[in-house]
């Protein structure tokens, strides 16, 4: 069982994000779907794919894009670039095929997304992002506002309600989702004894959303991830 004070020196902090990293690049943790699995390679193209539901307005998707512009350049990530689609037919069915009960079904949505045609070079499709608006609600979960995996590349917002009327709110969760895209999948609260960094309640990568800010420890988990993933990419190349 995960122990959430359990301690790690800075070294061991960063081998351990060293290994996640594998597992989900190239390990147990990468997605399989109908028993074929998928290297999350989202990433390699930079393109970001975002759709909306009907009813989705202009301000909450620039809204979504300013904030993962933010986060990737306060990261020095290499930039992405992001078309809008809007309703497009395609995303549409996508969000139909993960309801259960009338409900976004996350795991259902994000399995869909890593195993679409539309990434398949051999069935003409590229590799990119997918990021989803909706007014639905996730399956027996009314509080969250939105999910997102690096290992699948995708992210969905779950804006039901008056919830695109709170444009404060909204930043610090797409912001957040930032931080799961861009390689964090736990929380803060995962890593409360680490080295060399003070354990901060404000954090943006709690549960809660409290703040726009990232602290250093997950900044640096983010920094660490993508330190491996690019050498797993020149052990893959070589």
């Amino acid at each position: 069982m995960w122990n959430n004070k359990h301690y790690f020196s800075l070294h061991n902090f960063r081998r351990h994000v060293a290994e996640a990293a594998t597992m989900y690049f190239r390990g147990s943790r990468s997605p399989v779907v109908n028993g074929r699995r998928y290297l999350p390679l989202w990433w390699t193209s930079g393109e970001v794919r975002i759709f909306t539901e009907q009813g989705i307005t202009d301000p909450t998707v620039n809204t979504v894009i300013d904030m993962l512009k933010q986060r990737a350049n306060e990261l020095d990530l290499k930039p992405f670039h992001f078309k809008v689609f809007g309703p497009h037919p395609s995303a549409l069915q996508q969000v139909r095929d993960s309801l259960v009960r009338g409900q976004i079904d996350p795991y259902k949505f994000f399995d869909i997304c890593v195993s679409e045609d539309y990434r398949d070079q051999s069935k003409g499709g590229m590799q990119h992002a997918d990021i989803v608006i909706t007014k639905r609600s996730f399956l027996d979960d009314t509080v969250s506002w939105g999910a997102a995996s690096w290992a699948h590349g995708a992210m969905i917002f779950t804006l039901h309600g008056d919830r695109q009327h709170h444009t404060a709110f909204l930043k610090k969760v797409a912001l957040h989702e930032a931080n799961h895209l861009f390689g964090m999948p736990l929380h803060c609260d995962h890593y409360q004894n680490v080295d060399g960094y003070r354990y901060d309640t404000r954090c943006n990568m709690h549960y809660c959303c409290p703040t726009e800010v990232l602290c250093p420890k997950c900044k640096d988990f983010i920094t660490q991830w993508w330190l491996q993933i690019e050498r797993e990419c020149n052990i893959t190349k070589a």
